[in-house]
């Protein structure tokens, strides 16, 4: 999938978001970050502008502009408002892992999900795989590292 000079929104920055960004940036992209936080409380600035990323506040008149993408931090909730307007106007809204199996080489991946149990069960497979694979096998998400970072570290893009 080609990003270049594609107009991407990013929803929030916290770990996945900066995850995100890296590698949108690494894509040629044009990224847009709406972020609560003021520009001047984030530890992040300097990298943020080096990336040319533009940073904006969490306002609506920010979510009625045209974006050929968007990624969702995981602690948007889907109905929000601002989503609602995104997807109004069709707007794709994806995650930062989403992103990251887009432009990855293909890879083994296993996910887990549910209400309970995760946290221990994604240790306990972890666990499993490194004593196996080493550092081959990595853990990502909520509990780990943002895989967007792994694509970049481990050098998977396609």
């Amino acid at each position: 999938m080609d990003f270049t000079n594609k107009k991407v929104l990013v929803m929030g920055l916290a770990r996945s978001g900066l995850a995100a960004i890296k590698v949108l940036h690494k894509l040629n992209a044009t990224i847009t970050l709406s972020e609560s936080k003021d520009k001047e409380q984030l530890n992040e600035l300097e990298l943020l502008e080096s990336f040319n990323v533009e940073i904006v506040k969490q306002e609506t008149n920010v979510f009625k502009r045209n974006f050929d993408l968007c990624i969702k931090n995981p602690g948007i909730p889907f109905n929000s408002e601002f989503i609602k307007l995104l997807e109004k106007r069709n707007i794709p809204i994806i995650t930062e892992t989403e992103l990251a199996f887009l432009v990855s080489k293909p890879q083994n991946y296993i996910a887990i999900t549910g209400t309970n149990g995760k946290t221990t069960a994604t240790t306990l497979v972890y666990e499993l795989l490194k004593k196996q694979f080493g550092n081959k096998a990595h853990l990502c998400g909520n509990i780990g590292t943002p895989l967007c970072d792994i694509v970049l570290s481990e050098n998977l893009m396609e």
